[in-house]
């Protein structure tokens, strides 16, 4: 007997919310796994909107901050003003003087 429409779209939503592989739901239901991933694609799962997937991330995101806060590691100590990256002075002429280059050069080479 074939399945009306919306016993298609049960089936399908039904597979979704199980944690079966397509082969034994099918079996279980008396159709092939082809006709079930058939009718997976007539019914696809609705899309959440976008306030729904921003409500979901955002409540992701203060899990993964509060996490953070929550590790006993300690804040990490400032660097001592005598370690701390000092600037290297560059006399004029070292501006000036061109980096060798590397690689191959062609006019070098072939000439």
């Amino acid at each position: 007997m074939p399945h009306t429409r919306e016993e298609r779209a049960a089936i399908a939503a039904a597979w979704r919310a199980s944690a079966i592989d397509q082969f034994t739901f099918a079996k279980n239901h008396g159709i092939s796994a082809r006709t079930l991933r058939l009718w997976l694609q007539q019914h696809p799962a609705p899309t959440p909107s976008v306030e729904e997937v921003r409500k979901v991330v955002e409540e992701a995101i203060g899990k993964l901050q509060a996490m953070l806060e929550a590790l006993p590691f300690p804040t990490p100590p400032t660097c001592p003003p005598q370690l701390a990256p000092q600037p290297v002075a560059v006399s004029p002429q070292e501006k000036e003087t061109p980096l060798p280059r590397r690689g191959f050069n062609f006019d070098a080479d072939y000439e």
